[in-house]
């Protein structure tokens, strides 16, 4: 009975998903606008936090400045805020080109940028990208163990021992973060690239974030 109940609750939570997606693909001009502009003005890190998923799908330019141009007073104050926005940024190829011009006019500080944030942006391959890299974080790029390497894998293992948190968002930290050297699964047809153990590690890390 209680699968029955799970796999019922689980097919109702996609299909308002996929009713969500389809509502915001047709009112993406008026969304971008409107989150812009939630970005822009203020309010709680935890608030912001839960627009950037919903930004991040959201082709427009005025996202990245919206949150570029409010930088220092509304985002850098808050370590988890910031690196999400930085991610979200860095994953798409015209706003990261905005990201770089902000980090290259010294308006975002180049110690915000850690190393995944770093390699999400060389994945681009775009010579602005590049060279703004190596102006700014080419020692970033070095491969090895690093203290906030093994810092974030203390978090990371923290997290994991409360059993807390909420997958839906973690799949959404996974396609903005993780992605950058990872695949789970059978995805685009080629098995993961950390393993299958490693998957199921991955995915209760989601409900831990």
């Amino acid at each position: 009975m209680s699968a029955q109940v799970s796999s019922s609750d689980f097919q109702l939570k996609a299909a308002v998903q996929r009713s969500n997606e389809a509502a915001l693909e047709e009112k993406k001009p008026e969304a971008a606008e409107a989150i812009a502009q939630l970005l822009r003005t203020g309010g709680a890190s935890a608030f912001k936090r839960g627009l950037l998923p919903i930004a991040a799908q959201l082709d427009s330019p005025k996202i990245p400045l919206a949150i570029l141009e409010k930088y220092e007073g509304g985002i850098a104050g808050d370590k988890a805020l910031r690196e999400d926005a930085l991610r979200m940024l860095a994953a798409r190829k015209e706003w990261a080109l905005v990201l770089v011009q902000f980090a290259d006019e010294w308006k975002v500080p180049e110690k915000h940028f850690t190393p995944d944030i770093v390699r999400q942006l060389s994945l681009h391959h775009d010579a602005t990208i590049d060279a703004s890299i190596e102006r700014h974080w080419k020692t970033l790029l070095l491969t090895g163990p690093t203290p906030e390497k093994d810092r974030e894998m203390a978090r990371i293992k923290a997290l994991l021992k409360t059993g807390l948190g909420d997958p839906s968002k973690g799949q959404v930290i996974f396609a903005g973060r993780c992605v950058v050297c990872h695949k789970l699964f059978e995805q685009d047809g080629d098995f993961d690239t950390v393993g299958r153990c490693q998957g199921i590690k991955l995915q209760r890390m989601f409900a831990a974030w």
